[in-house]
């Protein structure tokens, strides 16, 4: 945390240096403003000052709007200063990339580990997947590739089939994902906000990356998954059907049984299995 001091006035405020230490809220309330940012429903440096105000606590009241509003001047020169501050608190918020300025996103924490909707109560995956079924994640990664390649929004509201859904039964966190269903999984995430769609796509995208490519500890294990997403030319043109492939190679192997009890495993332990496999392999 950055620590503002203002002692004229005997206030300390602090403000998050990175996304991992916002609120669910204070995430929730970025990404909306940005999208009004983007919708050009308000400028930058109101983006900018409206964020500070909400990292810092501080509350905008209907009076101080309105006279934003009237000494347009005045106002306009102190949120200025605003947006140097945040520039200097802020870096990790926005940056600026070949389609323009977007938010930085960077977490693997699941900041809507739950989403009430229509009387329902959507649940989600824990941080970096950890509860994720195999399913679960390969479907999700075909869906989230779709929506990358084509901006198919009902690829991305399948992918947030794949992840989001009731409480389950019998002690279960949500209900157990069932491919055959996934139609009726995304009708009931479309009508979900378009801020609450983005901020789970990024998450997940991250989480997929993260796991590709930075260090995962598991029961006190660090591992490096990142030998099993090596995308060498030959393996492209090798006619490899990816996470498909690897399900049946498990399941003629029956560690976790036939294909369906193999779907059904958890992401990490088949990662664990394949990473563990690979290595044994090399070593002969």
């Amino acid at each position: 945390m950055n620590t503002i001091e203002i002692p004229q006035r005997n206030i300390v405020c602090e403000v998050p240096e990175c996304w991992d230490e916002m609120t669910s809220e204070q995430v929730c309330a970025i990404v909306q403003l940005f999208e009004c940012y983007r919708r050009g429903a308000i400028s930058e440096v109101d983006f900018y000052v409206r964020a500070l105000y909400l990292l810092l606590g501080i509350r905008r009241r209907p009076t101080t709007i309105f006279l934003e509003r009237v000494l347009l001047r005045k106002y306009s020169r102190r949120d200025e200063h605003v947006v140097l501050l945040c520039e200097q608190l802020l870096p990790f918020l926005v940056a600026e990339n070949e389609t323009g300025r977007t938010l930085t996103f960077d977490s693997v924490r699941n900041f809507l580990p739950s989403i009430r909707y229509r009387r329902r109560t959507l649940i989600g995956p824990a941080d970096l997947l950890a509860d994720l079924t195999f399913a679960e994640f390969r479907f999700a990664c075909t869906e989230m590739s779709e929506y990358f390649s084509n901006g198919d929004r009902r690829a991305l509201d399948r992918m947030i089939g794949c992840l989001y859904r009731p409480a389950g039964r019998g002690g279960r966190r949500r209900q157990s994902f069932d491919p055959e269903r996934l139609d009726e999984f995304a009708r009931t995430v479309a009508r979900l906000p378009l801020w609450q769609k983005k901020i789970i796509l990024m998450w997940f995208a991250n989480c997929v990356s993260h796991i590709q490519n930075k260090e995962v500890r598991i029961d006190g294990r660090a591992i490096e998954f990142s030998c099993l997403f090596d995308s060498k030319e030959d393996d492209r043109e090798s006619g490899s059907l990816g996470w498909v492939s690897v399900l049946y190679a498990l399941a003629s192997d029956g560690v976790f049984g036939d294909a369906e009890k193999t779907d059904r495993a958890g992401l990490f332990d088949v990662l664990c299995l394949l990473y563990d496999n690979y290595h044994k392999n090399r070593r002969k």
